[in-house]
């Protein structure tokens, strides 16, 4: 009984440390550190930054952003897939301090296109006056996250360099330093249990 209470205990402790704890109905917002995606239109489109099973971000050699990971071939109406965007004061967002992925129930989820307000919004700049002017919030809808995302560069196809795309955005939570040693721990004390021996027992001074 000691040694299946103690691995019980163990197994517990991993498992909260490695952030596997049963999935509540509450979304995931990503807190991580901030991780950078790059891709000229000059770049093969197996470029691509993926962000879950259903959900990898690339441009072509025009357009805007699609999703290859869920089927999309090309940009067009609805792409990228699987996708909702939020941008700081566009179509109806708030701005400032109330605006970010942590404040997603607050906001304003539309398509990439339709959140930018169409090609011609924003005086006829369309996509990259928008974008650029404006942090954004990004939700995968299969997987239920909310993550924060900054465009630094977007270009036309008749740029130097063309059909450009660049932004930083968060990441999930790195897994806790301390996992690796309590997966150290867990390994001999299994195989203690596997074959019938007892775990030792710690008392403290007397």
């Amino acid at each position: 009984m000691l040694i299946r209470t103690t691995t019980l205990v163990l197994i517990t402790a991993i498992v909260a440390c490695a952030g596997f704890m049963p999935r509540s109905e509450a979304a995931t917002v990503w807190t991580g550190p901030e991780v950078g995606f790059l891709k000229l239109g000059s770049d093969p489109l197996s470029v691509q930054d993926v962000l879950s099973p259903e959900v990898s971000l690339t441009r072509g050699t025009s357009g805007f952003l699609f999703n290859p990971l869920g089927g999309d071939n090309a940009a067009g109406p609805g792409t990228p897939s699987g996708t909702r965007w939020a941008f700081d004061t566009a179509t109806g967002n708030p701005n400032g301090a109330v605006f970010g992925a942590e404040n997603h129930a607050a906001l304003n989820f539309l398509p990439f296109l339709d959140a930018v307000g169409g090609t011609n919004s924003s005086g006829g700049a369309g996509v990259p006056n928008v974008v650029l002017a404006n942090p954004g919030v990004l939700h995968l809808v299969a997987a239920d996250v909310y993550l924060d995302i900054r465009f630094l560069q977007w270009t036309s196809p008749f740029a130097t360099p063309g059909s450009a795309v660049e932004y930083v955005r968060s990441s999930p939570v790195p897994l806790p330093a301390a996992l690796p040693l309590l997966l150290a721990g867990f390994v001999p004390l299994a195989r203690r249990q596997r074959h019938g021996q007892r775990a030792p027992l710690f008392h403290g001074a007397a």
